[in-house]
């Protein structure tokens, strides 16, 4: 079913992939219900900071899961900003196993632990 976002046509897909939290071990994320969303190449950011805004207004102020938004990396400082004070958790689409190095175009656990992330989505 699509739905639409600034006046455009998008259709939700759902994808079952391994989703880390970057400071726990694996058993306790699985003892958390999460709700992830995976922005994909999705949204400039004008539109992104849009989507967020809206999204931390909607949500209950009593939640029983995470909530886990996964915007494009060039989206996660102004993210940081608009979920600072809410019950939104910053998530990463990807990260390299490796701390540092020669990797052009790759970022690692460390700089997105250093940006507020928390999780990161691997695997898909």
């Amino acid at each position: 079913m699509a739905q639409h976002f600034l006046g455009k046509t998008m259709t939700p897909y759902i994808f079952v992939t391994e989703l880390y939290h970057i400071n726990r071990k694996p058993m306790d994320v699985y003892r958390t219900k999460i709700i992830a969303a995976n922005w994909k190449m999705n949204t400039t950011l004008e539109e992104g900071e849009t989507l967020i805004s809206q999204l931390v207004a909607g949500l209950p102020s009593a939640l029983t899961c995470e909530v886990v938004v996964a915007p494009p990396f060039t989206h996660l400082a102004m993210l940081k900003q608009h979920v600072q004070s809410s019950q939104v958790k910053m998530g990463a689409q990807n990260c390299h196993q490796d701390n540092s190095g020669a990797y052009t175009g790759e970022i690692s656990a460390d700089m997105l632990r250093s940006l507020g992330v928390e999780y990161v989505i691997v695997g898909h």
